[in-house]
């Protein structure tokens, strides 16, 4: 099944330079582009940063994905479902949780409403509410009840696959991907940008089986390793012009300028965008690979996580009359000061070696 391109249970570094490229990406749409709005009025092109949640999903299916299709893990028992579902559970919620008691006691009064939206969001129920579609506490979080829920079904798409092949079920995914996101398009949405069935589990679920779709490139057919360098040239190029695409469709969308059936393809075009890189990137010694295996984009990947669930809530709270730079430095050092500690102390707190989380020893195993 393998073709040797890789180690099965090496790390892939650049994977965790694009779950850091995917983690700023977010962090400047939040936080940076407002402010260039603010001061220019320019927005075409520049203000889709959002999209990092798209690559993270992908991301997440490549690395779900892998050691299933490697061999490594396998749901031949009913017992590895559980040991998944408490893998998952344990990797996700003690921060998840974490960060919403933190939201609920700390950024307002424990009202009745905010203790209902706190419960909501704890059981990742907000994608069933247009009221808590963007959870109040923490409106990032939307994006992790759709991760959650994934992780709830993974265990049996990987079954299906086993049993009636990786074609049918990516395809048969893809179409009810699609087609959620068309009926979406015929309720009316609080915000464009998000939908309650477009941003369904759903409505997102190609992003995920596209990711899976990589590992499947990488490891049975070696597609990677294969590639020239006039094909390298032309998916580097193709992937521009598909992310340009949805760059400017979602201008255009944002204007008011959109039909029922181009918004939702929408997504397919920052799919192929993304999976261009993604191939682009773990392809040994490319340009990309190189970028994406610095230990700066590495470490963000590693602390991916609790960078994207506290950036936000520090974006309206360095407004001091200082000049503009120094609040944003200080609006950095926040957000990795204690995205650092939450990495360190909650996400892996059984690992003893701090110098290895943080990739200056030898890598985590």
């Amino acid at each position: 099944m393998i073709s040797g391109v890789q180690s099965a249970s090496a790390k892939i570094d650049a994977i965790n330079g694009l779950r850091g490229l995917a983690a700023l990406m977010v962090i400047y749409f939040h936080s940076l582009f407002p402010v260039i709005l603010q001061q220019t009025g320019f927005d075409w092109i520049i203000r889709h940063g959002w999209m990092g949640v798209n690559l993270f999903f992908m991301l997440s299916g490549f690395v779900l994905y892998r050691p299933y299709f490697t061999g490594q893990r396998s749901f031949n028992r009913r017992r590895d479902i559980w040991v998944f579902y408490k893998h998952r559970f344990l990797r996700l919620y003690p921060l998840f949780a974490f960060n919403l008691l933190v939201c609920l006691l700390l950024m307002g009064p424990v009202t009745a409403e905010r203790l209902h939206a706190f419960f909501i969001a704890l059981f990742a129920l907000s994608g069933f509410s247009l009221q808590h579609l963007l959870p109040p506490l923490n409106p990032v979080l939307w994006s992790l009840a759709v991760e959650i829920w994934f992780s709830v079904l993974f265990p049996f798409i990987v079954v299906a696959i086993g049993r009636y092949g990786f074609k049918k079920v990516f395809i048969l995914g893809l179409a009810l991907a699609l087609l959620t996101r068309i009926a979406g398009m015929f309720f009316a949405n609080p915000n464009v940008n998000i939908s309650i069935l477009r941003d369904s589990l759903p409505g997102r679920l190609d992003d995920f089986l596209v990711g899976m779709l990589m590992v499947r490139l990488y490891y049975q057919q070696a597609y990677f390793s294969k590639l020239s360098g006039k094909q390298v040239g032309s998916i580097a190029l193709l992937s521009a012009v598909f992310l340009l695409t949805a760059f400017i469709g979602w201008d255009f969308t944002i204007r008011g300028n959109y039909t029922w059936y181009s918004l939702p393809l929408l997504n397919n075009c920052i799919q192929l965008g993304f999976a261009g890189i993604l191939v682009l990137s773990l392809k040994e010694h490319s340009l990309l690979n190189r970028l994406f295996r610095t230990w700066v984009l590495q470490v963000a990947g590693l602390m991916c996580y609790s960078l994207y669930i506290w950036h936000y809530l520090f974006t309206a709270s360095f407004q001091l009359p200082l000049p503009f730079l120094v609040n944003y430095l200080l609006y950095l050092l926040a957000v990795v000061s204690l995205g650092a500690f939450t990495y360190r102390y909650l996400e892996f707190g059984h690992i003893k070696d701090t110098k290895a989380l943080f990739l200056l020893r030898h890598k985590i195993t």
